[in-house]
């Protein structure tokens, strides 16, 4: 959501990015649950939270999306998939929306 609200922000502002479609996309290639998973229990199992690990591993896909225009037309060096899911499980702690693992 931040680097939509900024992207939005500088197309807006810039010459460069009147009349294009600007893919926004923090990593160019598919993300399945197993990859979320793996980063998630790395962040937050050593802390006390109960990640799933039986995922399944999702349809392949051998997909990718260019983004240079956002990279280079916006400037925009989005945030991680590690990073935004960190701060989204962060939040969600916040809020009491995720609890610890009763032992």
């Amino acid at each position: 959501v931040r680097d939509v609200a900024l992207a939005h922000l500088k197309a807006i502002t810039s010459e460069s990015a009147a009349g294009h479609r600007h893919p926004l996309l923090t990593h160019p290639k598919w993300i399945n649950m197993r990859y979320v998973a793996e980063i998630l229990k790395e962040e937050f199992g050593p802390k006390g939270y109960q990640v799933p690990d039986e995922i399944e591993p999702g349809v392949p896909n051998k997909s990718t999306t260019d983004n240079s225009r956002m990279l280079n037309h916006l400037k925009i060096r989005p945030i991680s998939v590690r990073q935004s899911l960190i701060d989204m499980v962060n939040r969600f702690i916040q809020l009491g929306l995720i609890k610890k693992k009763l032992k």
